[in-house]
């Protein structure tokens, strides 16, 4: 089993480095040879990146891998937070790209705030043209710029796994993107899966702010593999949909094969959602949400909890999105039994002493 090598990333200082561009720089080395999986542990403190993150310089494989997560204590708490573990940049290119490295994040904040209107701005790019391992696991991922380029450059996330051998999993976790550019689409999820590549998408929350016929919650080419469950998907420009399988999208969200769509109104207001305010979303689940109890049971692909670590199902079926509502069940006791069984009790203890009065023995 490869040993994990832990770095910690403290941007306020006082860490083994105070940037996760820092730590690239000094650490990068094949973990493949070294049988190792580098850890970079992320501290708030303020923002994780100096610039845009490139992999590139790391060898990796499906088993020895690059893995960026929130320290213990400093993971988000399901909603946008710079008192905790982020990585923000303003780059017109990426915040961080995997470039065909194996990657799992876990627990992070990612963002791109990019200003102009011409080139890209990626906050998570995925992208696998060897053999790749990726996961991205209890994240929050958005996107809140300006851009007029080609519709992959307006994604919140890219997964471009071409070849065979790369599996791309996201789950528990949302996607956000909020481009202001008012003349173009933009895309939540732009998944290119070549024609062999696994990709699974597994119970998050993707939402996707627009209203232009080339806007996606979730846009994918390709013929690979895609497992889509329990997954929320708004795209303001169309009704919300569900499938038999629990998945909740709406009915342009997913190009290509996927057309198991039928139209179920699910509104991305506070009925669905704590709060849906822009660029402060709390994407909970309120009592009078339809995503309560609606998905399905996946626990065979892993998912066992939701993106703040809440069991999963909790309550007799899985919920919909990130987020698994918490269900508690108040024990409620009648005044009167209660006095009822404490009378009892007194009437035993009065008959115990009866007996052992009789007996010789005492009280």
């Amino acid at each position: 089993m490869a040993t994990e090598v832990i770095s910690s990333i403290m941007p306020g200082g006082g860490g083994d480095y105070t940037t996760l561009n820092a730590w690239s720089i000094a650490e990068a080395r094949n973990l493949v040879t070294a049988d190792e999986i580098a850890v970079a542990e992320v501290y708030s403190g303020g923002n994780a990146l100096s610039a845009s993150l490139d992999l590139g310089a790391w060898t990796t494989d499906a088993t020895r891998y690059v893995h960026i997560r929130a320290a213990g204590g400093e993971q988000h708490e399901g909603y946008w937070d710079t008192s905790k573990a982020y990585a923000s940049s303003s780059s017109t290119d990426y915040a961080i790209r995997a470039n065909s490295r194996s990657l799992f994040v876990t627990g992070m904040q990612i963002e791109t705030t990019d200003s102009t209107t011409t080139d890209q701005s990626i906050p998570l790019y995925l992208i696998g043209f060897v053999p790749t391992a990726c996961l991205v696991d209890k994240c929050i991922v958005r996107r809140s710029d300006a851009n007029s380029g080609a519709r992959v450059n307006q994604s919140a996330m890219v997964i471009w796994p071409a070849d065979d051998g790369a599996v791309f999993t996201v789950q528990n976790s949302i996607i956000i993107n909020h481009d202001n550019d008012t003349a173009t689409g933009r895309i939540g999820i732009f998944i290119n899966s070549g024609n062999v590549a696994s990709v699974d998408i597994l119970n998050c929350t993707v939402s996707c702010s627009g209203s232009f016929s080339n806007s996606f919650g979730i846009l994918r080419i390709g013929s690979g593999p895609l497992n889509l469950k329990n997954t929320y998907i708004r795209h303001s420009i169309a009704s919300n949909a569900v499938s038999a399988s629990g998945l909740v999208e709406t009915t342009s969200a997913c190009s290509g094969t996927d057309s198991d769509v039928t139209t179920e109104n699910v509104p991305y207001t506070t009925t669905t959602f704590t709060d849906v305010t822009l660029d402060a979303e709390e994407l909970s689940l309120p009592a009078t949400s339809s995503l309560i109890g609606a998905g399905t049971d996946i626990s065979g692909d892993g998912v066992i909890d939701d993106i703040i670590g809440v069991g999963r199902p909790n309550g007799d079926d899985y919920d919909i999105g990130a987020f698994e509502r918490v269900i508690v069940v108040a024990a409620i006791f009648d005044i009167n039994t209660s006095l009822n069984l404490l009378s009892e009790v007194n009437t035993s203890f009065e008959l115990r002493d009866e007996i052992n009065t009789s007996l010789g023995l005492g009280t």
